[in-house]
């Protein structure tokens, strides 16, 4: 490829992804199918690091998130803020988006330059619904920022009940599931040392 194509190439790829991220932000679903059948790259980012993916996120774009999902977009794309589109919908409070995010392998315990993850953002910011998914999910309890901050830490600061009780029940909930598996362990070993204590006999 020349330069000249190249460079072509570029401003071409340039233009699709201002055009993307404008209908993205506008909502028109419509044109987003137009421009990625047209082959606008979804995984490319703008100025801020943001992706397609990220736009719809942080606009409360569900139908636009699912069509970005559904065509092959990066779930896990950072900015440059190191936010993921999981992240920006945890501080926001979108549970119908972090849904499809999760449902589409959205990285539970992703950190963005500040330390924080989604589940430290949506604790400390009230976002109830968000907690539950992401405490069913499996997400990591004890992740800290930047400050040393974890999601019951945030969420304790803002007297937030519902979901410190949440969390403490969760907590209780895998402290109760690994004593279990590291008896069944035990008793296991045992039943293997008396296995070969009755072959020796």
């Amino acid at each position: 490829m020349s330069l000249f194509d190249r460079v072509a190439d570029a401003a071409r790829n340039l233009s699709f992804l201002k055009t993307l991220i404008k209908a993205v932000n506008k909502g028109n679903v419509g044109a987003v199918k137009a421009l990625l059948a047209e082959g606008a790259d979804s995984n490319q980012k703008d100025g801020d690091g943001n992706t397609a993916l990220i736009c719809a996120a942080i606009g409360n774009r569900a139908g636009i998130v699912k069509l970005l999902l559904d065509k092959g977009a990066d779930v896990n794309a950072q900015n440059n803020a190191g936010d993921t589109a999981l992240i920006v919908t945890a501080r926001k409070g979108y549970t119908e988006i972090a849904r499809l995010l999760l449902d589409k392998g959205a990285g539970l315990d992703k950190q963005n330059n500040l330390g924080d993850t989604a589940l430290i953002l949506s604790a400390g910011n009230g976002h109830a619904k968000i907690v539950r998914l992401l405490l069913e999910r499996g997400v990591r309890l004890y992740d800290e920022n930047n400050n040393r901050s974890t999601a019951q830490i945030k969420a304790l600061r803002n007297n937030d009940a519902e979901i410190v009780q949440m969390l403490n029940e969760e907590h209780r909930a895998r402290q109760q599931l690994a004593e279990e598996k590291a008896r069944a362990k035990i008793r296991a070993k045992a039943e293997e040392r008396e296995g070969k204590k009755s072959g020796d006999a």
